[in-house]
């Protein structure tokens, strides 16, 4: 009897949730706000009200004693199985009409888009009819919710710096480099603004006058040894387009997005013998990408 699959009774009418409050700061904001306001350094809740109606969840479930808890997932990216930041499961005691569930969201973890999953599952089995749920964390009800926390483009810090101290504090030899970019190809699932870093050289003045006037070929030159850089090893590591784990807003994301760009739907083993082989070429693509970055 292992493969046969039990169906069960679940919440209808019984359980209800009011709107997500949001509160950033310590004030409450709309989606609009939301968006235009947060940042990883922003404190931001989010509170609401569940409840039950004790009486028909017993008729629902036919169940005489319900033991059941409420399980709140915190989630980020883009995908519809988000990254999970956070998971909370606490009892609701019988009886509770109506609990309030206050969450730190933690901006510092987030990507692009904040996603709340409650749900109200059985803690223990008490008995009921054939149709009752039977197993603990049988989820009985469920809802999602969405908000968009930025609408901004994916961008990174730049640190202006001279490269004579930043030699000395890193061991490198950057002296006579016009810039430098600072990332890991262990950082894959780390928002791009965290993930990367560029350092531009004060002490080789033309270029750094050039940079901080906006002059478009000194950006360009700039964004194409990024997308080489990073597309590189993102094509090294042999992820494919379609099946990458990555979320909106993350560095391996943002691989993903420029391969795809760049290279439309050619193969990731067939990229990856381009850059080794046709160096040249692959390096000129990535220029070329730059010019529209």
């Amino acid at each position: 009897m292992a493969n046969v699959v039990k169906p069960f009774l679940v919440c209808q009418q019984s359980i209800s949730i009011s709107e997500w409050e949001l509160m950033l700061n310590d004030k409450i904001v709309d989606a609009i706000t939301l968006a235009e306001q947060w940042s990883h350094a922003s404190k931001l809740t989010a509170s609401c009200r569940l409840s039950v109606n004790w009486d028909l969840l017993k008729k629902e479930l036919q169940i005489t004693q319900p033991n059941i808890s409420y399980s709140v997932e915190v989630g980020t990216g883009e995908s519809t199985v988000p990254w999970v930041v956070s998971h909370r499961v606490a009892s609701i005691p019988e009886n509770n009409g109506e609990l309030e569930i206050i969450l730190d969201c933690h901006s510092e973890k987030l990507l692009s888009q904040l996603f709340i999953k409650t749900s109200v599952v059985l803690s223990d089995y008490s008995g009921g009819s054939e149709l009752s749920p039977t197993n603990q964390g049988d989820i009985l009800w469920e809802h999602k919710y969405k908000a968009q926390l930025t609408q901004k483009l994916n961008s990174f810090p730049v640190l202006p710096i001279d490269f004579s101290s930043l030699s000395t504090s890193t061991g490198l030899r950057l002296t006579d480099n016009p810039w430098f970019i600072e990332w890991s190809p262990t950082d894959w699932e780390i928002d791009i603004s965290a993930a990367i870093r560029l350092y531009i050289n004060k002490e080789n003045y033309d270029f750094y006058r050039r940079f901080m006037d906006g002059d478009a070929e000194t950006l360009k030159v700039i964004n194409a040894d990024l997308i080489k850089q990073v597309c590189s090893a993102f094509i090294y590591t042999e992820y494919s387009n379609e099946d990458s784990p990555f979320f909106d807003g993350s560095l391996g994301w943002q691989a993903g997005k420029w391969i795809e760009s760049i290279w439309s739907d050619l193969p990731i083993n067939l990229l990856k013998d381009k850059l080794i082989n046709s160096p040249a070429e692959f390096n000129a693509e990535c220029m070329k990408a730059a010019s529209t970055t």
